[in-house]
């Protein structure tokens, strides 16, 4: 395999990343992550434990992406933009991770927060600074807090 790793990021074991993929300063890619081909993880990313990303994916500097979530392919993320593995934080019990999905072709913009357990449609946009709490629909426009539809049919 053949890609770019910046000396100051941690990449834990049994960590896969695909070819002419790139890693920058000061990420942390935790055990069992799988990264596909032709990828930009920017700088202060962290990737959690058994995340999934597709091949072609451009993840800003600033991204938190937690366990739990799958990035499918062509995904752009902005700056700063987070994930979320929990619908009810507690520090007393312990719970299963939710699955957050994101499908083909999607952009999100800076500063977005993204709740676990939702899926995002294939060819959605996500503007900046939403917080996205439920379910979105393939090819569409959302914004706000919380995240709602401005436009159809992109």
């Amino acid at each position: 395999m053949k890609y770019l790793l910046a000396t100051s990021s941690i990449i834990e074991e049994n960590v896969t990343i695909g070819d002419n993929t790139n890693i920058w300063y000061f990420s942390h890619v935790m055990q069992g992550a799988k990264i596909g081909n032709d990828c930009v993880i920017g700088e202060h990313c962290f990737i959690g434990k058994n995340v999934l990303i597709g091949d072609g994916c451009k993840i800003g500097n600033n991204c938190q992406i937690v366990e739990g979530v799958i990035l499918r392919n062509n995904i752009r993320l902005g700056l700063g933009v987070e994930f979320t593995n929990v619908r009810k934080p507690s520090a007393k019990k312990k719970g299963k991770f939710l699955d957050t999905i994101v499908d083909d072709d999607v952009t999100i913009e800076s500063g977005v927060v993204v709740q676990g357990g939702v899926k995002i449609g294939k060819g959605t946009i996500v503007g900046a600074g939403a917080v996205v709490i439920e379910n979105i629909p393939e090819g569409v426009f959302v914004a706000g807090n919380p995240a709602r539809i401005k436009k159809k049919d992109l």
